[in-house]
C-alpha cells in the first residue's frame, strides 16, 4: 500500500512540474497524470494524456508503465518533444482514497535527475513508454 511518481521539470522543483503517479492499494490499481502547481498532491490533470496504464508489485517493488506523446498541446504537460527537463522521482506514502486520490506524504524519498534529459524526436511523433521500478 503505497505509491511512486516520476515528474518532469524544468528547475528540480516540483512546483509547475508534470508528474505520473502510480499505486496499488486494497486490490486496485490507479496510474494519473497530474500537476503540480503546489509543494502538496498534485491534482490530477484536467485532460488524461497517458495511456497503456499498469501498476505491478514484484518481489517488493512497484513498477509503474505508461505511455504518453511527447507533445500532448495540454497546458498541464511539459513538452517533452521541445526541451530537456530534469526527472523528479517520489516514492512512499499510504494511499488513503483511490477515488478521489489520496495519497501520503513522501518524507524524504525524493530525488532529482542530476542533468535535464533530452526525449528523441522522432518523425512521425511516437508515444514514448517508461518503466520505472523502484
Amino acid at each position: 500500500n503505497g505509491w511512486v511518481g516520476v515528474g518532469f521539470s524544468n528547475d528540480k522543483l516540483m512546483t509547475n512540474s508534470d508528474v505520473v503517479i502510480g499505486f496499488t492499494s486494497g486490490g486496485m490499481s490507479r496510474v494519473y497524470d497530474g500537476y503540480a502547481t503546489q509543494r502538496i498532491q498534485p491534482p490530477v490533470d484536467t485532460t488524461e494524456n497517458l495511456s497503456g496504464t499498469r501498476v505491478m508489485q514484484a518481489d517488493g517493488n512497484t513498477i509503474v508503465v505508461f505511455s504518453r506523446p511527447l507533445d500532448t498541446g495540454d497546458m498541464q504537460d511539459l513538452d517533452l518533444a521541445g526541451e530537456c527537463v530534469f526527472l523528479l522521482f517520489a516514492w512512499g506514502g499510504t494511499v488513503t482514497s483511490v477515488d478521489p486520490v489520496n495519497i501520503g506524504y513522501h518524507q524524504a524519498n525524493r530525488q532529482a535527475s542530476a542533468e535535464k534529459v533530452c526525449f528523441p524526436q522522432c518523425q512521425p511523433p511516437v508515444k514514448i513508454t517508461c518503466q520505472s521500478q523502484w
